[in-house]
């Protein structure tokens, strides 16, 4: 077995004796859901994370997708709502733009088009704050974030008390390692706002050298009761991951310049 395997069942061990899991390729903190928490789903898709989140834990989950095509195919039972919406920086319509991948549907045409431009549709508008006001939430245990390129329309309209006061803690797929959608520099700097919000930061997807901001997880320290044996775990899997991460970026950067040289 090659070393970098050995490295991901060590991630995956620590991962399971810290209470994280993942599902439908999010991860998060599994010991701050139970029956009574309440899941936001953005980006639902055709439900799937959906359903498995909410028959695991006998939780309410509710699941915002803005392509009609693809909200219709959510199955609503007596956890899961489904609401077709875009959560979006204003409230007004927004255009979406169709791919041939349905998992790509996108506010932006190029996101769209890097897997099959198909048209474009406009669809309700609503920002996450308006949403939560709308239903009378005040807290959500995890909000689910995989909305292809749209996560700095999202937070750039979301207040700091918000983040700080209602949501738990939040998994997140970037999408800046797709050409033209949202820019590294936006990914880093939603990530230090959380940092200084008091959101720790477990970036898994350093795993993935080409795609390494598709799983990040962040939790609020605020308002989640973490236990210290977990608390040691989170820092030891951040620790083990950065050091991956540096290393693939070390070896990718000395490649780049033995091709440069020869």
């Amino acid at each position: 077995m090659k070393l970098y395997d050995w490295f991901v069942k060590f991630i995956d061990f620590g991962k399971e004796k810290s209470g994280l899991i993942n599902l439908k390729t999010h991860t998060f903190y599994a010991k701050a859901i139970d029956s009574n928490a309440l899941i936001i789903d953005l980006g639902a898709n055709v439900g799937q994370f959906a359903q498995a989140i909410s028959q695991k834990f006998n939780c309410k989950c509710y699941a915002i997708e803005a392509v009609p095509a693809v909200y219709a195919q959510i199955q609503e039972n007596n956890l899961v709502k489904k609401f077709n919406c875009a959560i979006s920086a204003q409230n007004h319509p927004v255009k979406i733009y169709l791919s041939d991948n349905r998992e790509c549907h996108s506010i932006s045409q190029d996101f769209a088009a890097s897997y099959g431009l198909q048209g474009a549709i406009t669809v309700e508008g609503i920002t996450l704050e308006n949403f939560l006001d709308s239903h009378n939430i005040e807290l959500v245990d995890l909000l689910k974030v995989d909305i292809e390129g749209s996560e700095e329309e999202l937070f750039k309209s979301t207040s700091d008390a918000t983040l700080c006061k209602k949501i738990k803690q939040i998994t997140i797929e970037f999408h800046d390692f797709v050409p033209n959608s949202i820019s590294t520099e936006a990914v880093k700097n939603i990530v230090n706002r959380f940092k200084k919000l008091g959101f720790f930061l477990i970036p898994f997807s350093y795993v993935f050298p080409e795609m390494d901001t598709c799983d990040f997880l962040f939790v609020n320290t605020s308002l989640c009761k973490i236990s210290l044996k977990d608390w040691l775990g989170f820092h030891m899997i951040n620790w083990l991951l950065t050091i991956e991460r540096t290393k693939s970026y070390t070896v990718s950067a000395m490649s780049k310049r033995l091709q440069t040289s020869a």
